[in-house]
């Protein structure tokens, strides 16, 4: 509502109710600052539903009996727009916007994810080859793995920690890229 929407429904409540006094500043202030949020549709309603109900009709209104259960404005906007990023990546929690983007921010954080994995098993850093994880791109990572691949490779020969699992899971990763650049 606005300032004389809330002046005008004032003149409304005082129409049927003449013990209402709305004529001191404070008092059309306060139901002003109470009823702004709201629409104004929403309020005669209830204004309406209280003169209908016999129990309570001889009383004037109070605002809170008025605002009680209403939806403000704000919020009904919210609820009409679609919510943006609402598809979740299930490996670091962000929000895509659409179903195509999630594909790829999810194929980008488990790459990611068994990358951080083999670093951490065979103890190399992935700054050289890759810089911040957090802020590559799946085509930055694609390009950059063959170099990284030689060095794990390179690890693995020394220290034996990766099994038979994460030996595939490079090999199938190092053919996707090889095949990947055939494309191109």
């Amino acid at each position: 509502m606005t300032n004389i929407e809330v002046k005008e429904f004032l003149k409304k409540v005082k129409a049927h109710y003449q013990e209402f006094k709305c004529d001191e500043e404070f008092i059309i202030r306060e139901w002003i600052e109470n009823l702004i949020p709201y629409d104004k549709n929403d309020i005669y309603e209830k204004f309406k539903e209280h003169l209908e109900n016999e129990s309570v009709q001889k009383e004037v209104p109070k605002i809170h009996v008025l605002t009680k259960w209403l939806t403000p404005i704000q919020e009904k906007k919210a609820k009409k727009q679609p919510f943006k990023g609402q598809f979740i990546c299930r490996w670091c929690g962000e929000k895509c916007s659409n179903t195509y983007i999630l594909s790829l921010h999810e194929e980008r954080c488990l790459r990611l994810k068994f990358v951080s994995k083999i670093c951490d098993k065979l103890l190399i850093d992935p700054k050289p080859f890759f810089g911040n994880l957090f802020q590559i791109t799946l085509d930055e990572l694609d390009n950059q793995y063959d170099a990284f691949i030689l060095k794990v490779i390179e690890e693995e020969k020394k220290q034996h920690k990766l099994n038979n699992f994460e030996k595939a899971g490079i090999r199938d990763y190092y053919n996707h890229v090889l095949e990947k650049r055939e494309e191109n």
